[in-house]
């Protein structure tokens, strides 16, 4: 009796198929075995970071909060701005860009106040009118306006 042709055909691949399992099989019993007998791998480049260890993270401690000393009390009684050095009259001294008063360095001067670095912080101190300076002392405040500090920048 006579074997059709596709039977062979596919005798021959579950037979081709058959010993490569087994050839597979039999690689991969001997790579665990070396694996064994080696113990562990080690990593031996040294510019390179070892990709099989989990990367580090730093931890960040949180910065402290550095507590802001309030700015001293200075009366801007007088503005001299339109001249080749403008002066200001605060807390009744004379002073000019670079000046230092009670810690306070001026650091600018135009017609509308002076800008004073206090603790590295910038602050703009507005001059105020008469009228406006007799109703902030009512209430306490003496310094007229002062905008937000802003970080120094150098």
């Amino acid at each position: 009796m006579a074997r059709p042709k596709g039977y062979i055909i596919g005798i021959f691949f579950a037979g081709l198929f058959f010993v490569s399992a087994i050839s597979s099989a039999q690689e991969a019993a001997q790579s665990a075995a070396a694996g064994e007998q080696a113990g562990k791998f080690e990593y031996m480049s040294e510019k390179l970071r070892d990709p099989f260890e989990r990367e580090k993270q730093e931890i960040r401690k949180p910065e402290a909060v550095k507590e802001t000393k309030p700015l001293p009390e200075l009366i801007i009684q007088g503005v001299v701005w339109g001249t080749k050095i403008p002066q200001a009259i605060v807390n009744n001294k004379v002073l000019k860009v670079g000046d230092e008063i009670q810690g306070v360095k001026i650091s600018g001067i135009n017609r509308d106040g002076i800008t004073v670095i206090f603790d590295n912080q910038q602050y703009t101190l507005m001059k105020v009118s008469p009228l406006s300076a007799q109703d902030s002392k009512k209430e306490g405040q003496g310094q007229g306006l002062v905008s937000p500090p802003s970080p120094q920048t150098k």
